[in-house]
């Protein structure tokens, strides 16, 4: 059985509040929280912190470097990775490739790239631990990152979707369990492609073309910024969360009085208090969506580790992830801590 022996996560440095927004749209710090429970995100966007202050993969390595010294292991022990990210630094090859060569030059482990949006991080998680209880790998990291604030279309037609996201990292570091050690003891994955039209980001796509076009810039709603049908999406997130924690935990044999921990994905606070309140155990979500907004694949792993360094997770407690998004997608995490 695989198990989590590490947790790391890192954020830019510079602090976008609700009221430095208001510069470049019609909104207020009362509207974005009374619709979304986001205070403030960190965003690493040229104009916000100097010169673009940090790349995806540099999140990735910094959340990565403190999972490995929460294992107590090298990243020479890594014998793969899984890293989910819909905001990769370079279209192709990816950031995987560019932290492989960061982390560790001399050692070709192969790196996966995961895009399943705000569920990508359930998703690699599902693949980090197959290999690892198939008994092909020791030591897998897993990692959700995005570096979102530089896609997003900061005016008032934007404003549905920019002051949502932030960017960030989270990182696990994957080890296999003994018999009677804790582990991930069940994970559900799944999707709806009838939705596919919903939620996401029309253009660069090479169904038009492989490079971007002047026209894709045109409009109140660029076809390079992301698109979203908000109502939906919030109907559906705050439906199939629930309904897919209630699964995972008959498929292991467990019961919603057996959880602990609940570690929903970050997308809008009112999402997560109506799965809490659908769930009937409000008390045991952790949310920290007020100062981070939602970092889609990181948002996760982000709210884990920061937890678990505030001593809010503790040994021997049952942790239920749970996400949604784009795809649609949705999936959650049994884990035993």
């Amino acid at each position: 059985m695989a198990r989590v022996l590490g947790t790391g996560h890192a954020v830019p440095r510079h602090v976008v509040t609700n009221a430095d927004l208001t510069a470049f749209m019609e909104t207020s710090d009362e509207w974005i929280q009374q619709r979304s429970g986001i205070r403030e995100r960190r965003w690493s966007r040229q104009g916000f912190a100097t010169q673009g202050e940090a790349r995806n993969v540099d999140l990735a390595l910094e959340a990565l470097h403190m999972a490995l010294s929460s294992a107590k292991i090298d990243s020479s022990a890594l014998d793969a990775v899984v890293y989910a990210t819909i905001t990769p630094d370079e279209e192709f090859p990816g950031s995987g490739v560019l932290l492989q060569e960061l982390l560790a030059p001399a050692k070709a482990v192969p790196v996966f790239e995961v895009r399943n949006h705000c569920a990508g991080f359930i998703y690699a998680l599902a693949v980090a631990r197959a290999y690892i209880d198939s008994g092909t790998y020791k030591h897998v990291a897993v990692i959700g990152c995005e570096l979102q604030s530089t896609g997003l279309l900061l005016s008032s037609a934007g404003r549905g979707t920019a002051v949502l996201f932030g960017d960030g990292a989270g990182a696990f570091v994957l080890g296999a369990s003994t018999f009677d050690q804790p582990g991930i003891i069940g994970i559900e994955l799944c999707s709806d492609g009838a939705f596919a039209d919903k939620l996401g980001v029309d253009a660069p796509g090479f169904a038009r073309a492989c490079a971007l076009q002047a026209s894709h810039f045109d409009g109140e709603q660029p076809l390079t910024a992301p698109r979203m049908e908000g109502q939906l999406v919030f109907k559906m997130a705050s439906q199939k969360m629930p309904e897919v924690i209630r699964k995972v935990l008959q498929k292991c044999g467990l019961g919603l009085e057996n959880l602990d921990v609940i570690v929903p994905h970050q997308a809008n606070q009112r999402i997560i208090e109506m799965v809490g309140r659908d769930l009937g155990c409000p008390e045991k979500i952790i949310s920290n969506i007020a100062r981070y907004g939602n970092t889609t694949a990181a948002s996760i792993p982000l709210a884990l580790s920061e937890a678990v360094t505030q001593g809010k997770i503790q040994h021997g407690q049952l942790v239920c992830l749970v996400s949604f998004g784009a795809g649609f997608s949705w999936g959650a995490a049994l884990i035993r801590w």
